[in-house]
């Protein structure tokens, strides 16, 4: 079993949440074939190799998810990814990768709603 941690899914951790789930501190972890126990997602380091693989990201209409589509050098068929995985790295990593168009984006070609942590920046603002 991998090293525990807390699934980003679970929301901001409060010790007098009325939630039973968020009073979990440090209880999950990723299982035998790589996904978090909580949610079900592939981890960050998977999904950032998915990418670089050439493996295909579809969009959804979620601010927070994107199913990953297997290639030929990446199976991965129907898998899920959870934003909330990501830690800042990741994020800068992620949005690396979408602007050097170094993504593959399953139809129509874009994310029909951007990533919760991406914004749009004006051209000049560089």
């Amino acid at each position: 079993m991998s090293e525990a941690f807390r699934c980003g899914r679970r929301g901001p951790w409060a010790a007098n949440s009325p939630f039973k789930y968020d009073q979990v501190e440090k209880g999950d972890h990723y299982r035998d074939g790589g996904t978090c126990s909580y949610c079900g997602s592939v981890s960050q380091e998977a999904f950032l190799a998915f990418i670089e693989a050439g493996g295909e990201v579809g969009p959804t209409d979620k601010s927070y998810k994107a199913y990953l589509h297997g290639t030929d050098t990446a199976q991965a068929p129907g898998i899920k990814f959870y934003f909330q995985h990501l830690d800042e790295a990741g994020m800068r990593k992620f949005i690396e990768l979408v602007n050097a168009k170094r993504m593959r984006i399953g139809y129509p070609g874009h994310f029909y709603v951007r990533p919760y942590f991406c914004v749009p920046v004006k051209a000049d603002a560089a």
